[in-house]
């Protein structure tokens, strides 16, 4: 089957190829015809733009078509051709090269027997002193009196298991240096909206499986029941408050013992006046007395199979499609940056990824002007300190393309990858692999950002850049829609990375969008509980901020685009830039009222260009 796949391959990669040399002669293989065709094919035009604009520029999708299915299955036919590649190629050993190779081939390996019967509770372990309850020798009691719920949590959140406590980095730009710096931000997990969580539902067959019998299972199956309903009792989401605390605040005066859990994670030691961010000190709080005060076997077992459910949920396939390409996934996933690094190097070359460069700084000098010239009107009058700081980390930002920086990467991520042994199996390669990746997230804490996009630094992965999302040799407009909207996203979290102040982070965030909003249409919709939540209320406005700031990067006076009516289309510029946006970006929930009986509204209508490129009558704002 393999085989077929990759003569196939081949005849797609002459076909472009040879699309790609004749499209300077401007032929029916021109990514401009390309594009247009597609953007026809899907519109309908039985629908009103002005009425139900998503529906008019998708229409003709059938129920399981969408442009990231079909950008996902060209994308992994790339990687399956990389890596199918590197069989064929002589390296160093111990290089990327091999590495990643040898990743794909156990997969491929382990992926014949279907992955079953992994040993990753051998490999993974609640402790060094003693291991899971089922391994515990026959008539030997397990020593639940050791048991530490923080210090295995802290063990499994080095692979990747985000569990119970949200633990991740945060750019903050308000510290007490005054300088940007990544802190530890310690939040709160919403079990209430996390089927992952419904761990008790796999539990069963798996505890008989590893002997117990059937009075234990029945026994631990209702005291993960009781527990997971008690996790599900949690305070629901309140106020926002941010707090800096050290380690020796949060377990002398609050008794959670959060510095071993950091130590074990991240594997070094932290000192007690060490300080994080903390939201929500009351859930921590209440989490770590449910925790510890129920049977701790109990505790393990739930924690225990929640890991085994993650190590099957971190092959990254959701879809029968995806299945396919199950060892692809994993490792493009996994290994990420050493994957586009390849990709970059082996597929793409040094040529294009120059091209690429090019186009994605035209878009993005563009796109900070546009902010810059907001933050300098100041409609709301803000003071000048704080227009002062937003201009100076709009200063700061920096874009590049790739998933990883080139200066160092291929020796970092060698060494990173060192310990990937022939001889590992898959499940022992997985949990390498998994670590790894959460080491490339976490190097940001020192203030290195080699390999992941966040921050000041922004990454446009080579996928963004394949049509039909962009065209390196299309027109202005198929580069500048969606493009321009994914960076202007990009530099509004750079600007404001959610949540900051107490209380009033959700003010100063409503402050911002509207300091960017010239059309002055933003209404805050939100219980304004925190900038997060102020956010997910209203997205729909803030896509409209956005958008009008990129079409205004793309058609207003002075601007270094195309604005001349192409050749290869009797729609305008503007028809085209909302088409390609739409087509790329919205779904069927854009449409949707967000109040209850009352009908959709076309919100599209708020900005005075879409008004224009498709003649509708708007008597009010909508």
């Amino acid at each position: 089957m393999k085989q077929q796949i990759l003569v196939w391959l081949g005849y797609v990669l002459l076909l472009g190829a040879s699309a790609e040399a004749l499209a300077k002669e401007n032929t029916i293989f021109s990514a401009n015809k390309r594009l247009m065709d597609q953007t026809l094919q899907v519109m309908s035009h039985r629908r009103d733009p002005c009425e139900n604009f998503v529906d008019y520029a998708k229409g003709n999708y059938g129920p399981s078509m969408d442009s990231y299915y079909h950008f996902d299955l060209h994308m992994n036919l790339k990687f399956l051709l990389l890596f199918e590649q590197l069989k064929y190629m002589t390296f160093e050993t111990g290089s990327l090269e091999e590495k990643v190779l040898q990743f794909y081939k156990t997969c491929e390996m382990a992926k014949e027997n279907e992955l079953e019967d992994l040993n990753y509770l051998d490999i993974v372990q609640p402790s060094d002193s003693f291991s899971w309850p089922h391994q515990t020798p026959s008539g030997t009691e397990w020593p639940k009196e050791k048991f530490q719920w923080l210090e295995t949590l802290a063990r499994l959140r080095r692979y990747g298991m985000n569990a119970f406590i949200e633990m991740n980095l945060e750019l903050d730009h308000h510290g007490e240096t005054g300088t940007s710096v990544y802190m530890i931000l310690i939040g709160r997990h919403y079990f209430e909206v996390t089927p992952y969580y419904d761990a008790v539902k796999s539990a069963e067959t798996r505890l008989i499986r590893q002997g117990f019998n059937k009075s234990r299972t029945e026994f631990f199956m209702r005291g993960m029941q009781q527990l997971h309903k008690d996790l599900l009792k949690l305070p629901a989401l309140d106020k926002h408050e941010r707090r800096r605390m050290t380690l020796q605040e949060l377990e002398s005066d609050h008794g959670v013992k959060l510095g071993k859990y950091l130590e074990i994670a991240f594997g070094r030691p932290f000192p007690p006046e060490f300080v994080v961010l903390v939201d929500y000190l009351d859930f921590l709080i209440k989490l770590n007395q449910i925790m510890t005060s129920f049977d701790q076997e109990t505790v393990a077992i739930y924690m225990m199979n929640l890991f085994a459910d993650h190590t099957t949920s971190s092959r990254y396939v959701k879809t029968y499609r995806e299945h396919d390409f199950l060892c692809v996934n994993i490792v493009q996933y996994l290994m990420k940056s050493a994957s586009y690094l390849l990709y970059e190097e082996h597929v793409l070359g040094p040529k294009k990824v120059k091209e690429y460069e090019t186009e994605v700084q035209r878009v993005f000098k563009a796109i900070r002007k546009q902010f810059r010239l907001r933050l300098d009107t100041n409609r709301l009058n803000l003071t000048a300190s704080n227009i002062s700081l937003l201009q100076n980390i709009l200063s700061s930002l920096t874009v590049s393309v790739g998933n990883v920086r080139r200066k160092q990467d291929r020796g970092y991520l060698t060494d990173l990858y060192a310990d990937l042994n022939p001889d590992d199996d898959f499940a022992t390669m997985h949990l390498k692999a998994l670590k790894a990746h959460m080491q490339i997230g976490w190097q940001k804490l020192d203030n290195i950002e080699l390999t992941e996009p966040s921050g000041t630094a922004i990454d446009v992965p080579f996928g963004n850049l394949e049509e039909p999302f962009f065209a390196i040799r299309g027109h202005d407009v198929f580069k500048v829609s969606l493009l321009g909207f994914q960076l202007a996203e990009q530099v509004l979290s750079a600007l404001f990375p959610y949540p900051k102040l107490p209380f009033t982070g959700c003010h100063k965030y409503n402050e911002l969008i509207e300091t960017l909003d010239d059309l002055g249409n933003y209404d805050d919709r939100s219980p304004c509980i925190s900038p997060r939540e102020t956010e997910m209320w209203n997205h729909k406005e803030i896509l409209l901020v956005i958008l009008n700031l990129v079409q205004d990067a793309y058609f207003s006076a002075g601007s270094e685009f195309d604005q001349t009516q192409p050749s290869f289309s009797d729609k305008t510029l503007k028809e085209l830039f909302y088409l390609h946006f739409a087509q790329n970006k919205l779904d069927k929930y854009f449409h949707q009222s967000e109040e209850v009986g009352k009908p959709p509204r076309n919100l599209l209508l708020n900005i005075p260009s879409f008004v224009e490129a498709f003649s509708c009558n708007v008597p009010r704002k909508v």
